[in-house]
């Protein structure tokens, strides 16, 4: 599913390049570049030097995600999760529990230092009260204190979500047999200026195939009036709000098609001084303003470049821009044709519009966590690393634009997207949620439960921390199986002549393949499987990624002029092409660009708007 998004992006992008007498580009998307593509937060660690060479955490971080305290905390009816990351909203939470004891512990809760190195030690605690608690009631009264909390939500629970229904995002497909399921639909609602909406709840009418091929209906081609080959963007001047990652992430997409990106901060936010690895990674192609929003001569000024501009992206909370005079419905008065982005934890409409959310406790609400198997508090992974939902939201929020871009060369009208970071996770999610409609449990447990193969899973290897991932899902990698396990009684054995034979001794097999993999190295234990024909892959970090020769000869990770690390996009034309990729700016860098060049102020304006403090 996340291949095929990318997929999406890297189509529209070669839809929007001029024809010309260029032929049509080639696409060249690699899986393992999708995958590493999506690895932003441990590219961000490795150029801050925050890990050792390999996969291993250090003491006190083992739940420390990006840059947050988060605890999964088993329930007396499920499982929650939870981030009182901050001093104001720990103090909420301890009240929630009841204030106990050790929570007046200045020398284990004090400050959020202190409690991130004890963070293992509160886990234990807060687990002995979650035990006899139920789920829903905490979820519901965390939320009511500001305080980020969701539960870990099966399959069956986004059924039943109220905020999905609300935002009408499933669609209906009628089986064969008559039978009505709901499937995931879009992660975003959309309506052009001229008040069409994208329909939400339209039935899936899957395509009836044609003698030879699926019959493609004629379009007419829509060409961006200032597009060039590799600069498709060429002449779209973006107005950036978004901060974190998943907004940034999607502008810096942009910039890479050829879009001018501004990126408007301030020295009195504090994402300014956060200029790291995961600055770094996200904020590339990009120039960089400084104005408050909360005076009205900064307000001017956002007005007067929106009026220059053609996208304005943001993810704020829902009335940052609005009591300021700078939603859509302000700012589509300055541009009628704006294309104006607004993406949130829960979507702008819905029950559940303004619940406290951080992408990595959105992952556990959309149920992608749930398909992990048992949550296990101790292991930090579980579905909530790598953080899966802000590149998902980034490559959702990108394709949103070029559609919209596409529908405004054709039509002139503009358009306001409304971009869920839940509904962009749970709609790569339709197995899950298809086998739950269908009356069957979902898969979980991944790694023993591939339904590809059997034998397949990932089993440890000798060393520390070593793992070998293996699926055998046909004829020739189960001979090959045997020949480099030496199992003659296998292949001899008829019951496991069958996929389905295999399937119902997989426990077994899994047994004496772990037990194979277990005193062997990673990579030799590789090298003799795949020299078999037996799919194989040693598990690998960061470090051994970015050293990689198959991914280095790619270009997908880059070290810049600056020596800060990013990735390109994540696909290649016919060329190797895979977008430009400069540093992330300054803060302020570009403000005698953006106020001088772009608005027409002089120098006399400029200095007077620094000392009213509408430029800080």
């Amino acid at each position: 599913m996340l291949i095929g998004l990318v997929g999406a992006n890297a189509a529209m992008t070669a839809l929007a390049e001029p024809r010309g007498e260029t032929p049509p580009s080639w696409l060249d998307i690699s899986a393992e570049d999708v995958f590493a593509w999506n690895l932003v937060d441990a590219l961000a660690e490795y150029h801050d030097g925050v890990l050792t060479p390999g996969r291993q955490r250090t003491p006190g971080r083992e739940i420390t995600i990006a840059g947050g305290l988060i605890w999964l905390l088993p329930c007396a009816d499920g499982t929650i999760v939870v981030s009182p990351r901050e001093d104001h909203q720990w103090e909420r939470w301890v009240e929630l529990m009841g204030n106990p004891d050790w929570a007046k512990d200045p020398n284990l809760c004090g400050t959020r230092a202190v409690r991130t190195a004890h963070a293992s030690e509160i886990g234990r605690y807060m687990r002995d009260w979650s035990v006899g608690v139920s789920a829903r009631p905490i979820f519901e009264a965390a939320q009511a204190a500001r305080v980020a909390c969701f539960p870990v939500s099966t399959a069956r629970d986004l059924l039943e979500n109220r905020q999905l229904a609300a935002r009408h995002f499933f669609r209906s497909w009628v089986l064969p047999d008559g039978v009505a399921v709901k499937m995931p639909g879009l992660p975003f609602t959309m309506r052009s200026s001229g008040g069409a909406a994208l329909l939400r709840t339209s039935p899936i009418q899957p395509p009836v195939p044609a003698d030879p091929c699926f019959a493609t209906p004629h379009r007419d081609i829509v060409e961006l009036p200032r597009a060039r080959r590799h600069a498709p963007l060429a002449g779209i001047r973006v107005v950036d709000f978004s901060w974190v990652v998943a907004g940034p992430m999607a502008t810096k997409m942009l910039g890479a098609l050829g879009a001018e990106i501004i990126k408007i901060e301030s020295s009195q936010r504090a994402e300014f001084a956060m200029r790291g690895g995961w600055f770094a990674g996200v904020n590339n192609n990009k120039r960089s303003c400084t104005i408050d929003i909360t005076t009205e001569e900064g307000r001017a000024l956002v007005r007067g470049l929106v009026a220059k501009s053609d996208i304005v992206v943001e993810n704020f909370s829902a009335r940052v821009l609005s009591k300021n005079g700078l939603a859509y419905e302000d700012l589509k008065a300055v541009r009628p044709d704006i294309v104006y982005v607004s993406a949130s934890g829960l979507g702008r409409e819905g029950p559940e519009r303004d619940l406290v959310a951080y992408g990595s406790l959105l992952q556990c609400y959309s149920g992608r966590v749930g398909l992990i198997g048992k949550a296990n508090p101790k292991l930090e992974a579980m579905g909530v690393m790598p953080a899966w939902t802000d590149p998902i939201t980034s490559l959702w929020e990108s394709f949103a634009i070029l559609a919209a871009l596409r529908h405004r060369a054709a039509t002139g009208e503009g358009a306001y997207v409304d971009l869920s970071m839940l509904e962009a996770t749970v709609a790569l999610l339709p197995d899950a949620l298809l086998h739950v409609a269908l009356g069957r449990n979902p898969p979980r447990d991944g790694s023993a439960e591939d339904l590809g193969g059997a034998p397949s899973g990932l089993f440890r290897c000798a060393g520390d921390d070593a793992w070998l991932a293996v699926s055998v899902s046909g004829e020739t990698s189960w001979r090959g199986l045997c020949r480099a396990l030496g199992r003659a009684d296998w292949a001899a054995d008829a019951d496991m002549a069958s996929a389905e034979g295999r399937r119902n001794a997989a426990e077994s097999l899994r047994e004496d393949v772990a037990a194979w993999c277990r005193v062997r190295d990673a990579l030799e234990a590789q090298a003799a499987l795949r020299s078999h024909g037996v799919p194989a892959a040693r598990s690998r970090g960061i470090v051994d990624l970015v050293e990689d020769v198959q991914l280095r000869q790619r270009g997908i990770y880059r070290q810049l002029a600056n020596g800060a690390w990013s990735i390109a996009l994540p696909w290649m034309d016919t060329d190797g092409w895979r977008g430009k990729l400069t540093p992330m700016p300054e803060l302020g860098a570009d403000n005698e660009y953006v106020f001088g060049e772009i608005l027409g102020l002089n120098r006399e304006r400029m200095a007077a708007l620094k000392a009213s403090g509408a430029i800080r």
